[in-house]
């Protein structure tokens, strides 16, 4: 059984997703770096031209940068989850961060172009998260929730 820290990257219009991801990394005995979920805030509001992270109370930019990249560099695993329309460019920051401390970083591509950056040594890359469950997890199997469901109501 894996036990540590994970990190989910992505896009703020992917929170969902991470959400639903980040439930399947916990059924392994993982959490959040740092007990950084900020995924699971439910305001992020622009303020002023500042962000306020309502939910630790913080009103700086700086705090959050810091957490953001002190959770992808220190977590056990670090995944990027890609988004066709992804424009988020801090996930781009936390993945140079975390492979600019020679750690693994995993990038979930979800039907995301290719980019030369995912080639590094220390990039994995997974066409879905499917396979990036059943790489990290082989013996344990996955089963898609999501397909699950679907196949439930028959859609």
């Amino acid at each position: 059984m894996q036990t540590g820290t994970f990190y989910i990257a992505s896009s703020i219009k992917n929170i969902p997703t991470v959400r639903e991801y980040a439930k399947d990394l916990e059924q392994h005995s993982l959490r959040w770096c740092n007990n950084y979920a900020w995924a699971s805030y439910e305001e992020v509001v622009e303020q002023e031209g500042m962000l306020k992270d309502t939910a630790g109370g913080e009103n700086t930019l700086t705090a959050m940068a810091a957490r953001d990249i002190a959770g992808a560099v220190g977590a056990s695993i670090f995944v990027v989850i890609m988004c066709p329309e992804f424009t988020q460019r801090g996930s781009f920051v936390e993945l140079g961060a975390r492979v600019g401390h020679y750690r693994e970083a995993h990038v979930v591509l979800n039907d995301y172009k290719d980019m030369f950056f995912f080639h590094h040594p220390n990039v994995v890359v997974h066409k879905t998260w499917k396979d990036f469950m059943l790489a990290m997890f082989p013996t344990a199997g996955y089963i898609d929730r999501h397909e699950s469901m679907q196949e439930v109501q028959g859609t």
